[in-house]
């Protein structure tokens, strides 16, 4: 048998453990899911591996990426939270100044 056939990659599916646990994944080819992962809502990209007892939810792993034993990824949305939070806050200001008012007008009938 030549040395070089032992080097190739024959099947490209997923290798996942049984013990993992995914939900809502897509894998890449050639992608491995060691012992204890958990995933939700995670895009693993080609040739990339997650060691065991790791962790990701809502986020999107690249190609050719190890991912550490016993680490936690998740991903956040800056700019919704950002946006949302700048929502907030307006909203609050426009509150405190309508009460500010409010109060302004009532003391101005009694006095």
């Amino acid at each position: 048998m030549d040395r070089s056939e032992n080097l190739v990659l024959k099947d490209p599916e997923p290798r996942i453990h049984p013990s993992a646990e995914l939900k809502a994944c897509k894998l890449g080819r050639y992608a491995s899911i060691s012992e204890r992962v958990v995933l939700r809502e995670v895009t693993v990209g080609d040739f990339s591996y997650f060691e065991r007892h790791s962790e990701a939810i809502y986020t999107t792993i690249g190609k050719f990426c190890s991912i550490a034993a016993n680490s936690r990824i998740k991903d956040v949305d800056v700019a919704q939270e950002s946006t949302q939070y700048a929502r907030y806050n307006i909203l609050v200001q426009a509150g405190t100044a309508m009460l500010a008012q409010a109060n302004s007008l009532l003391f101005h009938r009694k006095g």
